[in-house]
């Protein structure tokens, strides 16, 4: 629940922040940041795995990543109270629009649909690939494969190195191209590196450093989504539209997907590659819709 708070949150408090030519590059950042957290607390996993005896960890052991989860939640607690709100918020409380509680939810399904529908399909591309790549990817190769555990942790780890090198790029890139056209090119890389990777794994997996590397920097492609996100909705539903979409999409995925795709990994050995490449196909598809898209509203619109 906390994580799917501060997500959203964390885009859209930049996003208006930002000036609009920095837009995408400045999310791309932030998408990247929650990639350095998963990073560090792998190398904290890692740590107290070392240091500790399964007996001390069934004991004791696993109550310090929630102590110290616990301490550094205090931290944007603090920063909330050292930054300001964004332009376009100040704005919208003088004009005293969307005070109700309920106005948002109103106004979202009233005017929004089309919006919801499409931030809920970019949502399915962001955990798809963020979870399968990230956090189920390690054990699903492990039903079929064969590889030294202590090369094949660190080349996960270096996988998600490059792929928040790979968000940066890509909000780089599509802060100056168009970002149907990004999107495109993005999906079909990701879809031939994620069918390279599992063929590479087939013939032995030499190269595994390699083709994990290439593999998450083309999932960077997740850093230019959110984006486009923020400038589906109007300012004053602009939270509360991304925060329905990213947690019920999220949801539904982070349920189903582990369970579907674990499942179907002890039958079908290239399952991840096939899910990831079905992903593919609806970011290319996603992206010919934006290319051939109008020009965007602008980000401080407001719909009453």
């Amino acid at each position: 629940m906390a994580y799917g708070l501060y997500v959203p949150l964390a885009w859209v408090f930049v996003a208006e922040h930002v000036p609009r030519q920095y837009l995408s590059v400045a999310c791309s950042y932030v998408t990247a940041s929650f990639l350095v957290g998963v990073l560090f607390s792998n190398a904290f996993f890692m740590w107290l795995s070392t240091f500790m005896t399964t007996d001390q960890l069934t004991d004791y052991g696993w109550r310090l990543p929630f102590l110290i989860a616990a301490v550094l939640s205090f931290l944007p607690l603090l920063m909330w109270r050292l930054v300001g709100e964004t332009p376009f918020f100040l704005a919208l409380d003088k004009s005293k629009i969307g005070t109700s509680a309920s106005e948002p939810f109103t106004i979202l399904f009233k005017h929004c649909k089309h919006s919801i529908f499409v931030g809920m399909v970019l949502t399915l591309v962001i955990s798809s690939i963020t979870s399968v790549v990230i956090l189920l990817l390690p054990d699903l190769i492990e039903i079929n494969f064969v590889l030294d555990s202590d090369l094949f942790g660190f080349s996960h780890s270096l996988a998600i190195i490059f792929m928040i090198f790979g968000c940066i790029f890509y909000g780089m890139v599509s802060n100056h191209e168009n970002f149907g056209k990004i999107l495109v090119v993005g999906s079909v890389l990701l879809i031939a590196q994620m069918l390279a990777f599992f063929y590479h794994l087939q013939a032995g997996g030499d190269y595994i450093l390699i083709m994990y590397a290439l593999l998450g920097f083309c999932a960077g492609i997740v850093g230019m989504v959110p984006a486009i996100l923020v400038q589906l909705f109007p300012t004053n539903v602009r939270l509360t539209g991304m925060a329905f979409c990213y947690n019920i999409t999220y949801g539904i995925v982070g349920v189903l997907v582990p369970f579907g795709l674990g499942y179907a990994t002890t039958l079908i050995s290239f399952s991840p590659a096939l899910y990831i490449t079905f992903i593919g196909f609806i970011g290319i598809i996603m992206g010919l819709y934006f290319y051939n898209l109008p020009e965007y509203k602008k980000i401080d619109h407001v719909i009453s």
